[in-house]
């Protein structure tokens, strides 16, 4: 389970990040494909889609200066461009940093491509630790899922996952998937959990 560090609150208007720590951030991983170590806790960024992408900025830079490596973006928070930023101005080396991020929906194969592709031109690097479909509303799972396992065989994309699918979305995706799913990325606290999923 990824716990989503995210804390915000309203401002005079505006969204007020804020991020508390007390000293510098080591946060243990967890082994999610061959090779690829996972933070079990990132930073979430949503929030951008409501316009604040320089209060996402500061938080993104505010975790990575602290020690935070895990960010949580996706194509539908509008924010790859303060992700970027702040990585930009950390001074981390991104191979210390996990990005995950998350494409809208299934799509089918050749949307899929572009959708990655335009993410990571936003993110302003050349591969995304994982990449995750965002839903399972839309059509063709199976083609869109086929995209992201040839995005992984050509090192765009570290490992792949899937966020807000049911058993039975994961049993569909499993009939044709030659790479199994990393994560199934479901909300999931004190008020809300769902079974399925």
């Amino acid at each position: 389970e990824v716990i989503d560090c995210r804390v915000g609150s309203a401002a005079m208007g505006r969204l007020a990040w804020v991020v508390w720590c007390a000293g510098a951030i080591k946060v243990p991983t967890v082994e999610i494909a061959d090779g690829v170590e996972m933070p079990v806790i990132s930073i979430g960024t949503g929030g951008g889609e409501a316009g604040h992408r320089d209060d996402v900025q500061a938080m993104v830079e505010s975790w990575l200066n602290q020690g935070g490596r895990g960010i949580d973006s996706a194509w539908v928070y509008f924010d790859e461009t303060a992700v970027a930023a702040a990585i930009a101005n950390s001074k981390v080396n991104r191979s210390d940093i996990f990005i995950t991020s998350k494409i809208p929906a299934c799509m089918s194969n050749w949307p899929a491509r572009v959708f990655v592709s335009e993410n990571l031109r936003k993110l302003g690097t050349d591969y995304v630790d994982l990449m995750l479909i965002h839903s399972p509303l839309g059509v063709d799972c199976a083609g869109t899922w086929k995209a992201l396992e040839d995005l992984v065989d050509k090192g765009k994309l570290r490992a792949i996952g899937v966020s807000n699918f049911k058993r039975q979305d994961i049993d569909s995706l499993m009939k044709t998937a030659t790479i199994p799913p990393a994560v199934n990325q479901v909300k999931y606290n004190l008020f809300y959990r769902n079974p399925d999923t």
